[in-house]
């Protein structure tokens, strides 16, 4: 029941958010429904207070733009998500 449930909320959260989202130790891993590599993710690291950093890697690199005006300006990660979403939709669907 929980599995089957917990299975369900998976595949919601992914098709109604975009984000594919698994859990690592103190990390939360994201992966766009609209990346084109696998290895384009973004990595939340949560601390004790449940705040979270985002961790940089290659793919974090491309976003300075997005990460300064809705990350480190407007402190919203939803915000920020969004823009990404929709960056990522427009390059994959008009190129």
């Amino acid at each position: 029941e929980l599995r089957t449930l917990l299975a369900k909320m998976y595949l919601v959260t992914k098709s109604m958010l975009g984000y594919e989202i698994t859990f690592n130790e103190n990390n939360v891993i994201l992966h766009s429904s609209y990346a084109f590599d696998d290895e384009d993710i973004f990595v939340f690291e949560i601390d004790d207070n449940n705040s979270c950093t985002l961790k940089s890697n290659e793919f974090v690199a491309n976003w300075k733009r997005e990460i300064d005006l809705y990350l480190l300006n407007g402190k919203s990660v939803p915000a920020f998500l969004s823009a990404i979403t929709l960056e990522l939709y427009n390059q994959k669907t008009y190129g």
